[in-house]
């Protein structure tokens, strides 16, 4: 495992990556929110082959960039968080909240994602590879601990960067 985060030579991706999370952090309404590149890496996929069910442990946000992907490469499916709860009480028969969403790669498409969120991906089913860039990046903010809190009401407020 490289961490391509730390390569001088994917540069060029690790800050076109970063405009994408930088965007999304827009979208969501959280501009200029500091974040930190944890790593990258790269893979590239054959006829057959999938990712299994998993997250990004110890980030925030999450992406995957397809450099090559075909009508053959299996979607992407991630899980709705809240599955668990709403499939108890409102079964397939009177639910009108998806289980799970699904988006078929394209080249040349970011996708960016809560790194919480439960995924996988199909079976690429093509002849040509996927190959895809996936990078995590751990978001920076203001936290108040109990010692701030103790403090700040002597002091005045202290902040811990996280």
């Amino acid at each position: 495992n490289v961490n391509l985060g730390k390569r001088e030579d994917f540069s060029f991706i690790n800050q076109a990556a970063m405009e994408v999370f930088a965007q999304y952090l827009r979208a969501v309404g959280r501009p200029g929110l500091g974040m930190r590149l944890d790593n990258a890496w790269a893979s590239v996929y054959g006829q057959g082959h999938y990712v299994p069910q998993h997250t990004h442990p110890l980030s925030h946000l999450s992406m995957v960039f397809y450099a090559s992907a075909t009508m053959g490469t299996g979607q992407i499916v991630f899980d709705n968080p809240a599955r668990g709860h709403f499939e108890h009480f409102y079964p397939p028969e009177i639910s009108w909240l998806q289980p799970r969403a699904s988006i078929q790669p394209e080249k040349g498409l970011f996708i960016v994602f809560p790194s919480y969120l439960i995924h996988h991906t199909g079976p690429h089913e093509s002849d040509s590879p996927r190959v895809i860039y996936s990078a995590n990046v751990q978001l920076k903010y203001q936290k108040t601990t109990d010692a701030d809190l103790a403090e700040s009401s002597q002091q005045g407020p202290l902040r811990q960067t996280v």
